[in-house]
């Protein structure tokens, strides 16, 4: 099995609670630290006790506490995170000793680095996480793709960025798609699947529902293709089977719950870091 749900317990007086994430055994294999947060094990209130991880729709000292919780359960509540501001677009941001950075100023949908004992992050909730790990170069990638990343090639963009400036071979590049909506309940309409058919030719990883005006978009496998296209390995690209909006219990999905309420619509944090 590639991906695995873990169930940590979180030590709580006068009791405890279970903070479960996802990890992908194959990263795991190669040394990296890293996790998809699910909703679930935290102190927000929208439902009562969820593990929404962005400061834009609740409390600060809530976030703070649910980052505590997920952050000590993996065991790097001392590492620094790095998350950008998330713009839905291609741009990667080379994280280095000399880097100036502010987690509100910068724009970007991509991190690449090899300092280790950092952890490079985005929120998502039904767009698309990627975690890269190199274990030649010691170096890692992290991605957020939605439709507008995935048709301006982010994921390309991504490994270009750790080929050029950490000197990685694509070739020994292992990656893990987290959970993100899925090509069965992603339904776009025509001028989305116009971008897809600009960007990866007419019907590539779209099906038609009203033909001219409504299609299912798949964007794990347009990310997919984008990797293998850079020179990973088919071998090396694990795909998570998890979705956000048919496994809402477990997951935020915009899709689902923002018809009701976009205002809280909670976010899960995606983290992978170098700890060997």
């Amino acid at each position: 099995m590639h991906f695995l749900i873990n169930r940590a317990i979180y030590p709580l007086p006068p009791g405890t609670t279970e903070i479960p994430f996802i990890q992908s055994d194959a990263l795991t294999s190669c040394g990296f630290v890293h996790a998809y947060s699910t909703r679930l094990g935290g102190v927000s209130s929208f439902p009562a006790a969820s593990l929404n991880m962005d400061y834009k729709i609740d409390n600060g000292e809530n976030i703070v506490e649910n980052m505590r919780r997920f952050f000590t359960v993996l065991g790097v509540r001392d590492w620094p995170l790095f998350t950008p501001k998330q713009v839905h677009l291609n741009k990667v941001f080379v994280l280095s000793l000399g880097s100036t950075w502010n987690n509100d100023s910068i724009e970007a949908d991509a991190i690449v680095t090899n300092l280790t004992r950092v952890l490079l992050g985005v929120r998502t909730a039904d767009c698309l996480p990627i975690l890269v790990g190199d274990p030649v170069k010691k170096s890692v990638g992290i991605i957020h793709a939605g439709w507008r990343g995935t048709v301006s090639r982010v994921a390309e963009k991504a490994i270009e960025a750790m080929t050029r400036e950490l000197g990685s071979d694509p070739a020994n590049c292992v990656a893990a798609f987290g959970p993100c909506i899925c090509e069965d309940c992603y339904e776009v309409k025509s001028d989305v699947v116009k971008k897809f058919a600009e960007a990866f030719g007419p019907d590539n990883f779209m099906k038609w529902v009203d033909p001219g005006k409504t299609a299912l978009a798949d964007l794990k496998g347009a990310n997919r293709s984008q990797l293998l296209k850079m020179g990973l390995k088919p071998e090396n690209v694990f795909v998570s089977p998890f979705c956000t909006v048919h496994q809402n219990d477990l997951f935020f999905s915009n899709r689902r719950e923002g018809k009701i309420d976009p205002a809280k619509v909670g976010r899960m944090l995606n983290v992978i870091g170098i700890n060997i």
